[in-house]
C-alpha cells in the first residue's frame, strides 16, 4: 500500500511498526520526500531562503552563532583542498605548516554542506604530529581527507551523564523548534547517541535515537537503530539498554535540558526563521552548546518514537493540509 501510494518502498516501514497500524494511523506518516516538500513550502511562504542558506553552510552558521554571542564549538579554521585558512590570526597556510606550527588542537572537521555525518573526522594535532580518528597521520594524509570546504571546530567536552552512555562520540540532542507569529516554541526532541566506538552519533552512521521528554528531562521508551544500520537489518532494531555501556535508556535523566531549550529558542528568534529548525545541541559540564541547525530536518526518528506525528507537526507549525 505504501509503495502504491508513494511510488517507492518505505525503509522505515517496520521501524514505524506500520504492519500493525490501522488505515487511520497509516495516514499520519510522512515520507521523507513529503516532509521536505512541506518544509520547502514553508520556507517559500515565509521568505526564509536567506536564513536557510546560512543554516546549510556549517562554516557561516558557526561564525554567525558566535557573533550573536551564543554558546557553540569554537571555529579554528577552514579546510580547503589547496590549504588551510586559520582564524585568530586569519592567514592561509599549507597543511604541512598547519600541522608543524599549530598550538595543540583537539577538533572535529566536517564538510560545510554535509549531512548525516558523512565525511566528518576527528583531528588532533600536537608537537608537529597529527592524528585522524585516533590514528597517526601525516599532513598529506590530513589533506587527503578534505574533498571540499570543511569547517574545523574545537571538540566539545560533554557532560559526564552523556559521556557515560558512549564516550567516543559527542552525543547530541536533536530539538525541533517552531517559529510562528514572532514567537518560538519547542516542538519535539530526541537524543542521538553513538555506538560501537564510533566518533559520530548520527542515526545514519549506526547511532541510536531515544525519545526525550522535555518536561522531565528524561529519556523514554527504547533506543532505535535506523534500518540497516544496527540490530535487525529489516526492522532496524530496538534496545532497552545501550549496547556498549549497558545503561538502561528509559528514564535516564539528562542535565541542562531547560537551558538547551532556551538556547535553541533564543537563536531561532535571533535568526527570524525558517518556520521550523532541527537543532543539534551538545551538553557540556557548563551547559548546552549549539552544534548546528538544520532547516530540512527529518521526521523519521520522531515517527519511529511516537505516534500521531503528522497531526501534531501540522498543528504546531500551522501547516495547511
Amino acid at each position: 500500500m505504501w509503495a502504491y501510494r508513494h511510488g517507492k518502498p518505505n525503509q522505515f516501514y517496520y521501524a514505524y511498526g506500520m504492519g500493525d497500524k490501522s488505515k487511520r494511523e497509516y495516514d499520519d506518516f510522512l515520507s521523507t520526500g513529503e516532509m521536505w516538500d512541506v518544509i520547502d513550502r514553508q520556507i517559500k511562504e515565509d521568505g526564509a531562503s536567506r536564513v536557510t542558506a546560512v543554516l546549510k553552510d556549517k562554516y557561516l552558521f558557526s561564525l554567525v552563532v558566535q557573533a550573536l554571542g551564543h554558546s557553540s564549538p569554537r571555529v579554528l579554521a577552514l579546510f580547503k583542498p589547496d590549504g588551510v585558512d586559520t582564524l585568530n590570526p586569519r592567514r592561509p597556510v599549507s597543511y604541512a605548516e598547519f600541522v608543524a606550527t599549530s598550538d595543540p588542537v583537539d577538533a572535529f572537521a566536517k564538510p560545510v554542506g554535509g549531512m548525516k555525518g558523512k565525511g566528518a573526522f576527528a583531528l588532533r594535532v600536537e608537537n608537529g604530529q597529527a592524528w585522524v580518528d585516533g590514528r597517526p597521520a601525516s599532513a598529506s594524509e590530513v589533506a587527503s581527507r578534505v574533498t571540499g570546504r570543511y569547517v574545523l571546530q574545537e571538540r566539545l567536552v560533554q557532560h559526564p551523564a552523556l559521556e557515560a552512555l558512549h564516550s567516543t562520540s559527542v552525543n547530541t540532542i536533536r530539538l525541533v523548534t517552531v517559529y510562528r507569529d514572532g514567537r518560538v516554541e519547542p516542538f519535539v526532541a530526541a537524543l542521538r547517541v553513538g555506538t560501537g566506538g564510533a566518533t559520530v552519533d548520527n542515526w545514519s552512521a549506526g547511532g541510536l535515537v531515544v525519545g526525550l521528554d522535555l518536561s522531565t528531562a528524561r529519556l523514554y521508551g527504547q533506543g532505535i537503530f535506523k534500518p540497516g544500520r544496527g540490530g535487525d537489518a529489516q526492522h532496524g532494531g530496538f534496545v532497552d539498554r545501550h549496547p556498549d555501556s549497558g545503561l538502561l535508556l528509559d528514564g535516564y535523566e539528562l542535565p541542562h535540558i531547560p537551558e538547551a531549550v532556551a538556547l535553541a529558542c533564543r537563536l531561532h528568534l535571533d535568526l527570524g526563521g525558517p518556520r521550523t529548525v532541527g537543532w543539534d545541541l551538545a551538553i557540556t559540564p557548563d551547559g548546552p552548546s549549539i552544534v548546528e541547525g538544520n532547516s530540512h530536518w527529518s521526521g523519521a526518528m520522531y515517527m519511529a518514537i511516537d505516534g500521531g506525528f503528522k497531526k501534531r507537526y501540522f498543528e504546531a507549525a500551522g501547516i495547511r493540509k
